[in-house]
């Protein structure tokens, strides 16, 4: 069912009456399909986005090894990671999407079926044939049908890189989710896409040279296996032609053509490492150049050091060296939404006064309408012991202390 914790579902669903009223459709229409605002559909995307990240580095292992080579563990490994697939595949059928043309989520599931066996149905079934294949080849042995079926599917293997591009929404889903911080997102999820496309490169260089030497050069590759891994790594990294250069035709196309593949490869991670540098470059530029401006506006008015270090204080603390224009920002959203945002930083402090705690939720917007931010700095005086008060102050962050007429600390706050 929808859930207002899931990142995407205020993006569609904009108020707490829509959200009920698709909470209802659910329950009253198809109420045994996943909705994709469900926070069981954002838990197993996460569980899936390790999952292809872990997926890819085996294939990428168990590739360099021949049916017969395979151990109990990587046999096990790799057929345990086919099932997870096969229990996605099962569970796309249940699980509904969001028509962005309509605006509406579709739960009926005739139509989540047609649109899942449109295309990623058949990715998802065609990369994860290989267990089909061990009862054939345990029962029929090695022969020249069965091990050019096998070599086929190996190959079929490597379309899972079309599912690359569910693990990168799954990981903006997370970075919202999490609320991380969007430099540090897009610098892991190049990282991370780098790594993922080179562990596929290893795989379909392997399978092609694999299929080469089985059924046009009738031999067996002489590398050992970590051998092979260290050539190809020299290859797409532009080093040299490999740890062992052969001097046959195909041989040195499949080379060629994949110093070209490395060499895309890194000028696409040199590009996202400029593009994040220099969106954390212009950032910094923008606080130290208004830092600049402070420095000089007090130099100009000749504040005393004491004075200046205050200023400095108070703007650390207010911005946390991230500035943005408040009344801007305030003047472009709605009444409704500015309302809802001051209540949501200021409900919880609010409650912890016993006099508001049980007040209803329309009233309690009202008080927070009349509230205004005040920044106290180190030994300023809040309010003076005696003296008629005007207002009410509830304490965000920090410590107030009390004292008395004669400046004796009786209590902190």
């Amino acid at each position: 069912m929808l859930s207002r914790k899931h990142p995407l579902t205020a993006s569609h669903y904009k108020s707490a009456a829509l959200c009920r009223r698709e909470e209802i459709r659910h329950i009253i229409t198809h109420k045994n399909i996943i909705s994709p605002f469900s926070m069981c559909w954002l838990y197993w995307e996460f569980c899936m986005f390790a999952y292809y990240l872990s997926r890819f580095f085996l294939v990428s292992v168990v590739v360099s090894f021949r049916f017969e080579e395979l151990g109990i563990g990587l046999l096990s490994a790799r057929i345990g990671m086919d099932a997870l697939i096969y229990c996605d595949i099962i569970k796309n059928f249940f699980t509904g999407y969001f028509d962005s043309e309509k605006n509406v989520t579709v739960l009926k599931p005739r139509l989540i079926a047609i649109k899942y066996l449109k295309f990623y149905f058949w990715v998802d079934f065609i990369s994860t044939l290989t267990p089909l294949m061990y009862p054939f080849r345990m029962v029929y042995g090695k022969g020249t049908t069965i091990d050019l079926c096998c070599e086929v599917v190996r190959f079929l293997r490597s379309l899972m890189i079309i599912r690359v591009k569910r693990w990168s929404y799954t990981m903006e889903l997370f970075r919202q989710y999490m609320n991380l911080s969007s430099y540090l997102s897009k610098a892991a999820k190049s990282f991370l896409a780098y790594i993922i496309v080179m562990c596929w490169l290893y795989t379909v260089y392997m399978n092609v040279r694999n299929v080469m030497y089985d059924y046009v050069y009738h031999e067996q590759i002489k590398q050992v296996k970590l051998r092979r891994y260290f050539s190809i790594t020299l290859i797409l990294l532009l080093v040299s032609y490999g740890a062992d250069p052969s001097r046959k035709l195909l041989d040195a196309l499949v080379t060629i053509v994949f110093i070209a593949i490395g060499f895309c490869m890194q000028m696409y991670l040199y590009a996202q490492i400029l593009q994040v540098w220099k969106k954390l470059s212009n950032a910094q530029n923008k606080n130290d150049a208004l830092f600049r401006q402070f420095k000089e506006y007090m130099k100009y008015k000749g504040l005393p050091i004491h004075l200046r270090e205050r200023v400095f204080l108070f703007f650390s603390f207010k911005f946390q060296n991230e500035f943005y224009r408040e009344l801007h920002i305030n003047k472009m959203i709605s009444d409704n939404l500015r309302q809802e945002i001051l209540l949501h930083v200021t409900k919880v402090h609010i409650q912890r006064v016993e006099l508001f705690s049980s007040l209803p939720e329309d009233v309690l917007q009202k008080v927070v309408s009349r509230l205004k931010s005040e920044i106290f700095l180190p030994d300023e005086v809040i309010v003076e012991a005696g003296s008629t008060g005007s207002c009410m102050y509830f304490i965000q962050f920090g410590t107030v202390a009390v004292y008395t007429r004669a400046g004796r600390e009786v209590d902190l706050l």
